[in-house]
């Protein structure tokens, strides 16, 4: 028998089955397939011999390492046999450990929403003791003294706990857990990205010409229906303080790092590949010093032209 395993869920639900006095499961969550199999082994066990501790909380369901419904499924076995037995719940538990008797499986559970189940054999997670080491039984209630010992999965859960649970699922139900994981393979790959320059084009700014300094105070018609404009400067009318930078080499530096750095996606908007990041975040640094120093040489240079020209 190897003792470095994969476990996954067909593995857990042979290594259970496969139990004949006593079973234990210790997870963050649990599916309804092996919810199934440990309730048709409560009906058979001594419940002394059956311990089940889980993270009962609606962000287990939500990450992926179990449902709701599974919880809920043995809480009603447990209120159907009596007995004294009861579904546990311990906060925050992340680890696995599965007991089949004499047998014992440590593994390290699977949140859907991060991995998916894989076919191959070579991605252990699991390890297989034998025996059961004392100290564990003692501490999940299974030792010579049950409860008095035991360390974890103190809290009893009530079964209003496990229907707010699904009150909670219900009203913010978890992601399609394959659609997720390609969102995140999608984001780890790359950035979204909005591009702006705002208020430095001062060539698209405009003021309009009073119809009276056109020639048409006397006709109200043609005043009514003819607008004029006049461009305050061009695209190269005004350069730098400190460097030859105009308003045009800004749209032609702007330009080159959106060829040189960024795509595009269709109907989403322009993104940048994590690996070009640092590359962008540096053309973009040196943009902002091409636009301080443009915003130097403007400063009252504009107005106090045409106020002498006019």
């Amino acid at each position: 028998m190897k003792s470095i395993v994969k476990v996954d869920e067909e593995y857990i639900k042979t290594f259970l089955s496969e139990s004949k006095y006593r079973v234990a499961y210790i997870a963050p969550g649990i599916s309804e397939a092996i919810a199934n199999i440990l309730s048709e082994k409560w009906k058979n066990f001594d419940p002394n011999e059956v311990r089940i501790i889980l993270d009962i909380s609606s962000d287990i369901c939500r990450l992926g390492y179990g449902t709701a419904k599974a919880v809920q499924l043995l809480d009603d076995t447990a209120k159907k046999l009596g007995g004294g037995r009861l579904v546990c719940h311990q906060e925050g538990i992340r680890i696995g450990i599965l007991i089949s008797d004499s047998r014992v499986c440590f593994f390290a559970p699977t949140a859907l929403l991060i991995e998916s189940g894989t076919e191959s054999s070579i991605r252990p997670n699991g390890i297989i003791l034998e025996p059961v080491p004392f100290d564990v039984l003692k501490e999940i209630g299974l030792g010579e003294k049950r409860e008095a010992e035991q360390a974890i999965g103190l809290d009893k859960v009530k079964s209003d706990k496990i229907t707010a649970v699904i009150e909670d699922i219900k009203q913010n139900p978890p992601q399609k857990f394959d659609v997720a994981r390609k969102v995140r393979v999608f984001n780890s790959r790359f950035e979204f990205v909005e591009l702006r320059i705002e208020g430095c084009f001062l060539s698209r700014h405009k003021v309009s010409i009073p119809p009276e300094l056109m020639g048409l105070a006397g006709d109200e018609n043609l005043r009514n229906r003819i607008r004029s404009t006049f461009q305050l400067i061009t695209g190269d009318e005004i350069i730098g303080k400190e460097t030859e930078v105009t308003e045009n080499k800004i749209k032609e530096f702007r330009k080159k790092i959106e060829n040189r750095c960024l795509g595009n996606i269709d109907g989403y908007g322009k993104v940048v590949l994590r690996e070009n990041k640092d590359k962008l975040n540096k053309d973009l640094e040196n943009l902002k010093k091409l636009v301080a120093d443009y915003q130097k040489g403007c400063k009252g240079k504009t107005f106090s032209k045409y106020q002498r020209e006019y």
